[in-house]
C-alpha cells in the first residue's frame, strides 16, 4: 500500500474516522492504531508481519528489562541487528565470499538464498535499536509499554521510509495526541499537496523522461550524462522529501508530529551543511549511536577521521548491499574529513554531491565507473528533453535548495481559514495531481533501503 494510489486514501480516510472516535480513550487509541499499522504493513506482505512483531518484542524486552542489565540489552540489539543483517545482508556477502573462494579454488558452491528484504526493516530496526540504547542512558525514564512499542515501532506513516523517529519525541503525542486546530489542518494539506507533486509530478516524469532511459540506453555524451545526473539528483530529493512531508502531513492529520527530515540539502556550501538538510534523521542516528559511541571527535584528528570514514562506510551499507553503497558513503566520508570547516560553496558542493548520486544510483560498480566516464567525454548532440521536464527539473532543484522555514504556512493559513471550502480545494488539488501524473505506481526509492 503506497501513500500515492487511491487504496492508501481510502485506507486513510477510514481509519482517521474510527481514530478520533475512540481517541478519547488511551487503550483503545493505541489499540486501534497498532491494528491498523499492521494492516497497513501486512498490505505489502503478510509474511513479515510476524518480523515486525519479533522487532517488537525484542525492543520492548531491550529497553524495559536491559537498561539495567547489559548483557540482555547487548543480546536484544545484536538479535535487532541480526535479522537486519540476514534479511539485507546474507545473499551479498555469500556471494562475494562464494566468488573469493571460487578464484581460491576451495569452494565453489554458493550459499545464495535469494533472501526477500522486508519492506522498511532498516527503518523500524534502528528506531528499536535507540529506543534500547535511549533506556540505558537514562534509566529512570519512563519507558514505553508493550503495547506503547508496538504502535512507535510500527506507526505506519514512517514505518516503510522514515523519518527516523526516537521513543521520546513520537511517545508523548501518541500518548497525548493533539487535536489538530485549523492551521494545523492546513498545513497538513499543504504537505500533502506538496509531497504528492513532488512524488508524482516532478520525481516520477524525471525517472520516466530523463534518468531511467538515459540509464538503460547509456549516455551518448557528456551532455547527455550530465543532464541524468542532475536530472537524478533532483529526482530523488523529491522522491524522498515526497514522502516525507506526505509521513508528516498525514500524521499532523492524527495529532502527531515527527520531525524534519529535509532541510534545502542542495542550497548548503559545505559538506558538513549538506548533511544537516539530507536525511537529517539518519544523520542524527549515526552521529548518535555511532560515531559519538566511537569516539567522535574526542580522541584526536586521527581517530575523528578515522570514526567518520568507519560511520560514513556503514551508513552507506545501510542503504543497501551493494559496493556502491559503500563507495558512496566512503566518498561523503573522505570528504567530511577533507574539508572539515572549508566553505567550498553551493555550486561546487552541488556538483560534487551530483557526482556522488552516480555510484549510488548505479547497479554495479563497473556501471557506475562507466557513468563517471562519460561526465568527462566529448560532448554530444543529444535531443532536447520536453520543454516541460526540464521546467520539473528545475523546479525540483529549486524546492531542494529553498529552506523549509521559507514562508511557512502561507498556504496553510488559507486553507484554515476556511476549513470546508479547504477541504474540497485539497480533494480536487489531489485529484488534478493524481490526472497529471504518469501512468502506473512507481515506488520510492528509499522503499529499497
Amino acid at each position: 500500500m503506497i501513500f500515492t494510489t487511491l487504496e492508501f486514501f481510502l485506507f486513510f480516510l477510514v481509519f482517521f474516522t474510527i481514530y478520533w472516535a475512540v481517541a478519547s480513550q488511551h487503550l483503545m487509541r493505541m489499540g486501534f492504531l497498532t491494528l491498523g499499522s499492521f494492516t497497513f504493513y501486512a498490505a505489502w506482505d503478510y509474511r513479515f508481519l510476524a518480523l515486525l512483531m519479533l522487532a517488537i518484542m525484542v525492543t520492548f524486552i531491550g529497553s524495559k528489562y536491559g537498561r539495567h542489565a547489559q548483557w540482555l540489552r547487548v543480546g536484544c540489539i545484536t538479535i535487532l541487528l541480526g535479522l537486519l543483517g540476514f534479511f539485507k545482508y546474507f545473499d551479498f556477502f555469500a556471494f562475494e565470499l562464494a566468488r573469493l573462494f571460487s578464484l581460491t579454488g576451495l569452494f565453489q558452491d554458493s550459499l545464495f538464498l535469494n533472501v526477500v528484504l522486508p519492506v522498511g526493516i532498516s527503518f523500524y530496526i534502528f528506531q528499536g535499536i535507540s529506543q534500547i540504547m535511549d533506556a540505558a542512558r537514562d534509566p529512570s525514564s519512563d519507558q514505553p509499554n508493550l503495547l506503547e512499542t508496538a504502535a512507535y515501532l510500527s506507526f505506519f506513516p514512517q514505518l516503510v521510509a522514515g523519518p527516523i523517529v526516537r521513543a521520546h519525541e513520537l511517545m508523548p503525542y501518541l500518548r497525548q495526541p493533539f487535536m489538530p486546530d485549523p492551521n494545523q489542518l492546513g498545513w497538513a494539506g499543504q504537505l500533502i499537496i506538496m509531497g504528492l507533486i513532488k512524488k508524482l509530478i516532478i520525481a516520477n516524469y524525471l525517472a520516466t523522461q530523463i534518468v531511467d532511459p538515459i540509464w538503460a540506453a547509456g549516455p551518448n555524451g557528456a551532455l547527455e550524462a550530465w543532464l541524468a545526473s542532475i536530472a537524478y539528483a533532483a529526482q530523488i530529493f523529491c522522491d524522498f522529501s515526497g514522502y516525507s512531508d506526505l509521513a508528516v502531513g498525514f500524521s499532523l492529520l492524527l495529532g502527531i508530529k515527527l520531525p524534519q527530515n529535509f532541510n534545502a540539502p542542495y542550497g548548503r556550501s559545505s559538506f558538513q551543511d549538506f548533511w544537516k538538510g539530507w536525511h537529517i534523521t539518519l544523520s542524527r542516528w549515526i552521529r548518535d549511536y555511532l560515531y559519538i559511541p566511537l569516539g567522535g571527535n574526542r580522541l584526536g584528528e586521527a581517530r575523528r577521521a578515522l570514526n567518520l570514514l568507519i560511520t560514513m562506510g556503514l551508513a552507506g551499507l545501510w542503504h543497501g548491499a551493494n559496493w556502491t553503497f559503500m563507495i558512496w558513503g566512503l566518498a561523503h566520508g573522505l570528504l567530511l574529513v577533507a574539508t572539515r570547516n572549508i566553505r567550498l560553496g553551493v555550486v561546487p558542493v552541488f556538483l560534487v554531491v551530483t557526482i556522488l548520486w552516480v555510484p549510488f544510483r548505479a547497479p554495479d560498480v563497473h556501471a557506475a565507473l562507466q557513468f563517471l566516464s562519460m561526465l568527462v567525454g566529448p560532448m554530444d548532440n543529444m535531443p532536447g528533453p520536453p520543454i516541460h521536464v526540464i521546467i520539473l527539473m528545475l523546479w525540483g532543484l529549486v524546492l531542494a535548495i529553498t529552506p523549509q522555514d521559507f514562508a511557512p504556512g502561507r498556504v496553510a493559513r488559507f486553507l484554515g481559514r476556511t476549513p470546508m471550502i479547504s477541504a474540497m480545494l485539497v480533494v480536487v488539488t489531489i485529484w488534478v495531481i493524481f490526472a497529471l501524473a504518469p501512468p502506473g505506481v512507481a515506488p520510492f526509492i528509499y522503499f529499497q533501503f
